[in-house]
């Protein structure tokens, strides 16, 4: 019996540096696998693939994957400037994506972000009465992380990161999450450019057809006064 308890604060030795070895190597796995995320999500975007349609449901796919959130969703500043629409949302349910077709600056955690422009990082929101996270506890969320789309000094929209797991996000997640919504944000300033783009280059078009057709031709309308008069003889 000596002998066996003799071997036992060796063995728990053994089995923490095991297990602290497991841990690296996991954290490093991670820190790799978030960089060939990070790297993919990028080309795709460069290469002009839809943010929404495309790109942001596949990096979605990608985190649940690596359990590092839940759900993801995105707003995106409407042309007037005056308020943000839902750009894409995956992870909620369809009630939940109903209510988060409009936002208003300032109104829940986005709202917040979008009228602030800065980061947001909410923890442990199950256990909080933060009015702010109402919407977002509705759904089950209890660590939420949202990034201001910003090109300069021009806001775009917010990007979020959800987990109904985790209690909080690390560093790691916030500065991965961060990077992610510099590329976004490029990428929506280039797509709007484009489409600005587009639709003068088609009213120019427009212009140029109109100028080559000419006025429009009246049609000729004969009165009395344009028929000869009749010939009389004079005597």
């Amino acid at each position: 019996m000596a002998s066996v308890l003799g071997e036992m604060p060796e063995a728990k030795t053994a089995s923490s540096r095991e297990a602290a070895l497991h841990g690296a190597h996991s954290k490093a796995e991670l820190r790799r696998r978030r960089s060939e995320i990070l790297a993919e999500t990028a080309a795709r975007l460069l290469a002009g693939d839809d943010p929404d349609r495309e790109v942001m449901p596949a990096l979605f796919r990608a985190l649940a994957a690596e359990h590092i959130v839940d759900a993801t969703l995105g707003f995106i500043v409407t042309e007037l400037g005056e308020s943000m629409k839902l750009g894409f949302m995956e992870g909620f349910d369809r009630e939940m994506i109903q209510r988060c077709l409009t936002l208003d600056f300032g109104q829940a955690v986005c709202g917040t972000v979008a009228t602030t422009r800065k980061a947001m990082h909410v923890t442990n929101i199950q256990r909080s009465l933060d009015p702010l996270a109402d919407l977002v506890r509705s759904a089950g969320i209890n660590a939420y992380a949202c990034e201001p789309l910003l090109v300069g000094d021009r806001l775009l929209g917010t990007l979020s990161f959800a987990s109904r797991v985790r209690r909080s996000f690390d560093i790691d997640d916030l500065l991965f999450f961060r990077a992610i919504a510099k590329h976004v944000a490029v990428a929506r300033d280039r797509n709007q450019k484009k489409q600005r783009s587009g639709e003068i280059g088609e009213s120019r078009c427009r212009l140029i057809r109109l100028s080559d057709a000419g006025p429009p031709q009246a049609e000729a309308k004969k009165t009395r006064f344009d028929r000869p008069s009749p010939a009389r003889n004079v005597a």
